[in-house]
Formats: C-alpha cells, structure tokens, sequence
C-alpha cells in the first residue's frame, strides 16, 4: 500500500494518468508471474521480468527511490526460475535494476542514499538466502529421485532374487517328485513295500518344500524392526524365556529395507537360542556411536556340542549389510555381537 500511496502524495514529473499506467503494467506482470503455469510462462518469462523491473524502476526514479522494495517479490520469486534458465541472465534483471535505482538515488536523492542502500542490502541477502534454499530444495529432490531409482533396482533385483531362489527350490523338487511317483506307481504291483517307501520320501520332500518356500516368501515383505522385535517378544515368551531389549529406537530411522534385514538377523539369533541354548533369558541391546551400530544379543543358555550355533545364515545377512559378526561363549552364556558402519544404512 505504500508504494502507491506514493504515487498519489509524491510530485511526480510525469503525468499522473502515465504513473498509474506504470502501476498497472507493475500489477497485470505480477499477476501474470504468480498466475501462469511454468510451460506457459517459459515463452515469455525474460520480456515480463523486463517490464517488471522496468516499472519499478521508473516508479523508483519519478516517484520515490523507497518504492524499490517492490522487489521484494523477485526476491522470492526468481529462485524458483533461476536453475530452470540461464543464471546470469535472470539474476543481471535483478541487480541491474536494483543498481539503477541505487546510482539514481546518489544523484538526485542524497538524504535517502542511506535507507535505500539498507533496502537493497536487505533484498540482496534475502534473495541470496531464497537462492541457497531453493539450491538445497532441488539437490534434496534429486537425492530423493535416486533414491527411488535405487528402490526400484532393489526392487527388480529382490525380484529375480525371489525367481532364482524359486527356480532352484522347486525345479528340482519337482523332478524328484515325478520321479519317485512314477517309480512308485511301477512297484505298487511287484514290491508295495518299496512303493510305501517311496511315497514316504515324496512326503518328506513335500513337506520340506513347503518350508523352504514359506522362508522364501517371509523373506519378500518388508518389516520394521519393531515389529519383528514384538513378535519375537510374543515367541519367547510362549517359550518361557524372558526377554530384555532396549536402544530399539536407533534403527527405525533407517530405511526399511535394511530394518527387514535387522528383522531376519533377529529371527535367526531368536530361532538358535530356543533350539540350542536352553536359555531362560535373552536381551537385545542396540547401540550407534561414532556413526556404528552395535546389535548386541546375550542370552543365558549354554551350547550343546552336538548341536553347534548355527550362524550361517546369520553370518550371510551380516555379510550382505557388510557388518562384522563376533560370537563368544563362557559359563554365563552366549554373546552375539553384530557391528554395522551406519554409513551404510542411509
């Protein structure tokens, strides 16, 4: 509101029917800027910014050198334009004309040099500013676009993952059932005992299968931590094992592949302890200092020698998110340390 009131108050040497003429062009390019959509505007984005400043610029010069805080709105505006054009050209709109004013104003209107170089120098460090937020916004925006590529490439390599591990469990299976089946079939007639036999490894087969491709299809969903870390709560619970956690927070900022990753990790430990330790409580303490993650499982048990730890499967998921696995024994128990670079989970 200022601004134009100054055009009413001011003495002006140019007619006043030609001063709001100026303000209106000011109005209709600021509109034209706010309104029209990007592939709209990109055509004629260099002649609108010309007549903006242009107008500013006469206001400034036939009115009064305060009005240069009009472009307070290229402050903010021209950020969002200056990576989508040439730099240099948009930028030399804007301090060309804030220079005009600033060289007129020396000239003409001594007492006002000092609030007008302060006008300026405040526009000049916003826009600055509004530069920097808008550079940090876009390099933001590509680094969640990679981000995305990099899910996706995840995604199709989990995929043929899932494929080959599919391929391999069942192709074989499949031929050794239709082999024991046929030759089943053969000896129902001559030697039914040996066709029991057989029909007695197509079950086992089966029933292994079915495991095998239950762990394969566990292994496709994406969990967080937490979850796994109530459900096996729930496990041992029902085992009659206590169970301790804590510093569970620190992974749920990570993504949630690597926290399904974790998740398995857990399993497997939690699966080892119930079958082999004899343990009656287990407790899980997380860790991340100077940028490590150390995953650190205690359980009270002890480890029959007929029935060795069974780690490699674990070892193969620490070996993947490129951790260092250390297991030690002693009279009080089990210690599962997993150590992790967390670098390597953003």
């Amino acid at each position: 509101m200022i601004p134009l009131v100054s055009i009413f108050i001011e003495q002006s040497p140019l007619p006043m029917f030609v001063t709001i003429s100026i303000w209106i062009l000011f109005m209709v390019t600021t509109a034209l800027l706010t309104m029209l959509k990007d592939d709209e505007i990109k055509k004629y984005l260099h002649i609108i910014l010309i007549l903006h400043c242009l107008c500013i610029i006469l206001l400034a010069c036939y009115v009064n050198p305060s009005i240069v805080i009009l472009f307070v709105f290229l402050t903010f505006y021209l950020p969002n334009y200056v990576f989508n054009s040439p730099k240099l050209v948009l930028v030399s709109y804007y301090f060309f004309s804030l220079l005009i004013v600033l060289l007129y104003t020396y000239l003409t209107e001594n007492t006002l040099l000092i609030y007008i170089v302060f006008l300026e120098i405040i526009l000049t460090i916003s826009f600055v500013v509004n530069l920097k937020n808008k550079e940090k916004q876009i390099l933001t925006q590509k680094l969640h676009q990679q981000k995305r590529q990099i899910n996706q490439l995840m995604a199709e390599q989990e995929r043929q993952r899932i494929a080959q591990d599919l391929h391999d469990t069942l192709g074989h299976v499949f031929a050794s059932i239709s082999i024991k089946s046929e030759l089943a079939q053969k000896l129902c007639l001559t030697d039914p005992s040996k066709a029991c036999i057989e029909m007695k490894e197509v079950q086992t087969i089966s029933k292994e299968t079915l495991n095998q491709v239950r762990n394969i299809v566990d292994n496709v969903h994406w969990i967080t931590f937490m979850s796994e870390v109530k459900r096996m709560s729930h496990m041992l619970k029902e085992s009659h094992i206590e169970f301790i956690y804590s510093g569970v927070e620190c992974i749920e900022s990570i993504p949630i592949e690597k926290q399904t990753s974790l998740a398995m990790i857990l399993r497997e430990a939690m699966n080892n302890v119930i079958k082999h330790s004899n343990a009656t409580r287990v407790s899980l303490d997380i860790q991340c200092i100077d940028n490590n993650i150390y995953f650190r499982i205690y359980d009270n048990g002890w480890v029959m020698p007929s029935q060795p730890f069974e780690v490699k499967s674990i070892q193969e998921r620490v070996d993947d998110l490129n951790g260092q696995l250390t297991i030690s024994s002693s009279g009080d128990g089990v210690v599962l340390l997993i150590v992790f670079d967390m670098e390597g989970f953003i």
